[in-house]
């Protein structure tokens, strides 16, 4: 079953548990590209009303239809599970080339450990924009159940804002990079998760 999806309308989807038994099959449509050349097997696949997540290698994940034009917010909701390492998880936007090493894109992530980083790739070029600073912004898991955490990022007019958990972590002057283009999910290797929200949505300024 594919997650709905519109661009004008907010769709949110009910938060289920973890489901690490539910039949590894990619949802529909979708494409994904890992760092360290192809994937060996499905990393991110739907279970019940939710994606889960159990990645070994990071990458991204996308649907061709998740596009950014003009002024826009594009959110997910990461439920991240005690048992994930500590690398990264967020969001990209302006993606370019998505299929190929050299792509371009503006990535905004964060790790458990309370720190998130902006940067932006350009083809073979990588900078960046805020390098791994901290924020006590970021749920981490404790016991068994999950730590909810919601990467945000707006792109106005002018300024691109990103945020974490309701919070406006950065921003940036919108001339400074290419806002317009694919969106996509970014994970570490080790990431065990439910993604139980995505929109993508229009903004008004």
């Amino acid at each position: 079953m594919r997650l709905p999806y519109l661009m004008a309308l907010t769709v949110f989807i009910p938060v289920l548990a973890s489901a690490q038994e539910a039949s590894h099959t990619a949802p529909a449509g979708w494409r994904w590209r890992m760092d360290d050349g192809p994937e060996s097997a499905v990393e991110v696949w739907q279970a019940d009303s939710v994606w889960h997540s159990n990645t070994q290698n990071a990458g991204f994940w996308w649907d061709p239809a998740w596009v950014g034009k003009g002024r826009f917010a594009a959110e997910v909701e990461y439920l991240i599970y005690p048992e994930s390492a500590g690398s990264e998880f967020g969001l990209i936007i302006g993606g370019v080339k998505m299929d190929e090493q050299n792509s371009s894109y503006i990535k905004f992530v964060v790790r458990s450990d309370g720190h998130y980083l902006v940067a932006l790739r350009d083809g073979k070029l990588f900078h960046e924009i805020a390098p791994w600073k901290h924020t006590y912004r970021v749920e981490t898991p404790s016991g068994s159940g999950p730590a909810k955490n919601v990467v945000r990022i707006q792109a106005h007019q002018s300024v691109i804002a990103f945020y974490l958990n309701g919070y406006r972590v950065f921003f940036i002057d919108r001339s400074m990079v290419k806002a317009p283009g694919q969106v996509a999910l970014r994970m570490g290797g080790g990431i065990v998760a439910d993604i139980s929200k995505f929109k993508i949505e229009p903004l008004d300024n």
